[in-house]
């Protein structure tokens, strides 16, 4: 169940799948071999389960969220079979690596839908991250780094010439800090100097062994798709992100991928999100419900980050993890 890296896929294959579970939402990303080493994404879907509920005060995993994501995974394992998937993935990260009962759910997923869980670590999510971001971006010059913001913990990953030198990977995400900072109601307020101060803390740590200036900072995760799309539509739709549906992954994609975010902009978007109560966040265009209730915090890490790394932009990729495992799953 636990542990390393991500193995390897037996046999030719046209078509995959990879269900990235994460502790906010869980994601199914299907992809169309094209070419020798290289594969597009066709179907992407998307299920917020929360799995991370409360996962910082009890050490086990919620039951009702577990029950909600075993769904949500043999529903995008049907999924990705009527698309024509011949082999699925299910990589799990930080919830599920850190819960003391990890193996009830993943005998759970197993008896559902006949999918085995992968259990990464920290450092195994790092590197995924940077190998789908690497996919995206041109990382070969110079400095760069990649920081993936989830929902139970979150990854930074430095690079110079497009060859990783560190990954550092925080137990700490837009889940696990809002409730440990007060809730959806409180972390913006009351709780937000406390986790303003509890960030800078940690991440100042990395920030101090970074070797040469960041000259491409990369960001992924749901608080930068989110990000992102907000940006859009507030910029009057641009490139069709108005139009966008919340389950239409592929759309949203199309919306925020390789947007620029200025570190300003991160600053005034996180200023009025948190003068918002938690009901006026939910009606924010382009902020989903589920993600309104913990988008300060995610907010809030990135720009952090992006003021201990001496960050000016950050450039928005709406993939994950998954787009790690499909590349190497593609390159065999």
């Amino acid at each position: 169940m636990a542990g390393g890296g991500v193995p390897p896929v037996a046999g030719a294959f046209s078509c995959a799948a990879v269900i990235d579970i994460g502790s906010n939402s869980i994601r199914l990303a299907v992809a169309h071999r094209q070419g020798s080493g290289d594969y597009k994404v066709v179907y992407e879907q998307r299920a917020a389960t929360r799995l991370a509920k409360d996962l910082d005060h009890t050490g086990h995993l919620d039951d009702g969220a577990v029950r909600k994501s075993v769904e949500g995974i043999t529903a995008m394992v049907h999924a990705a079979r009527g698309h024509g998937a011949e082999v699925v993935r299910a990589v799990a990260t930080s919830a599920v690596r850190e819960a003391s009962d990890a193996w009830v759910f993943v005998d759970a997923v197993r008896a559902a839908c006949g999918v085995e869980v992968e259990v990464i670590t920290g450092h195994e999510e790092g590197r995924l991250a940077f190998v789908g971001a690497a996919r995206a971006f041109d990382l070969r010059k110079g400095a760069s780094a990649v920081l993936d913001v989830g929902g139970g913990s979150s990854e930074l990953v430095m690079a110079e010439h497009g060859k990783i030198r560190r990954i550092i990977s925080w137990p700490v995400g837009a889940v696990r800090l809002t409730e440990r900072f007060g809730g959806p109601a409180l972390a913006p307020t009351e709780g937000y100097k406390e986790m303003k101060k509890f960030l800078d803390k940690l991440v100042s740590r990395g920030a101090r062994r970074v070797d040469a200036p960041i000259k491409t900072f990369v960001a992924t995760g749901g608080t930068l798709s989110s990000l992102g799309l907000m940006k859009a539509v507030a910029q009057g739709g641009a490139r069709g992100a108005g139009r966008v549906e919340p389950h239409d992954r592929v759309a949203l994609q199309r919306a925020v991928q390789g947007l620029e975010v200025s570190r300003g902009e991160v600053k005034e978007m996180l200023a009025s999100l948190r003068q918002m109560s938690a009901s006026e966040r939910a009606r924010v265009p382009g902020l989903s419900r589920d993600r309104s209730e913990i988008i300060v915090a995610g907010v809030l890490t990135v720009h952090r980050v992006m003021k201990a790394l001496g960050c000016k932009r950050v450039l928005i990729h709406s993939g994950s993890i998954r787009d790690g495992v499909l590349a190497e799953m593609f390159a065999r």
